[in-house]
């Protein structure tokens, strides 16, 4: 033989490549575990971002009308100013097509009538089928005879 011992022939080089069947077993238990988490993760994350977005959108319907309220109280002219805020003249107040999953109402309420200190008190409830109902109040006197 010429410089080669059988021993050196059936040697294993210390490099081994790959993954042995343990590691592969164990890394498929921990994924099949952490999986069904993450996924439940992102499916909470998802229910309750859209879930914000609907209440962040009826508070924003319940402000406008309390805004186009003020708007009617500073107004001038016929069907403008104090007096022409009424629960009359809010009976149907729902929001336009886009915002059709939205019921809106407003509940005009006379305090003190014909007090110096009369003041209304203007309650506007936006409610979906998917949250609790998103309520804004506000009050508004009459500052014309000041």
């Amino acid at each position: 033989m010429t410089g080669s011992s059988p021993s050196r022939i059936f040697h294993r080089s210390a490099r081994v490549d790959g993954f042995s069947l343990l590691e592969l077993v164990i890394t498929i238990m921990l994924l099949s575990v952490a999986i069904p988490g993450i996924v439940e993760m992102y499916n909470t994350a998802l229910t309750n971002s859209h879930t914000s977005e609907i209440i962040t959108t009826a508070e924003l319907l319940a402000a406008e009308q309390i805004e186009i309220i003020l708007a009617h109280k500073a107004g001038s002219g016929a069907g403008y100013g104090y007096g022409s805020i009424t629960q009359a003249r809010y009976a149907n107040v729902n929001p336009a097509a886009p915002f059709g999953e939205y019921t809106r109402s407003v509940t005009v309420q006379t305090v003190n009538p014909g007090a110096a200190y009369e003041y209304k008190l203007i309650t506007v409830t936006v409610d979906n089928s998917l949250i609790n109902p998103v309520t804004l109040t506000t009050f508004i006197m009459d500052h014309s005879g000041i």
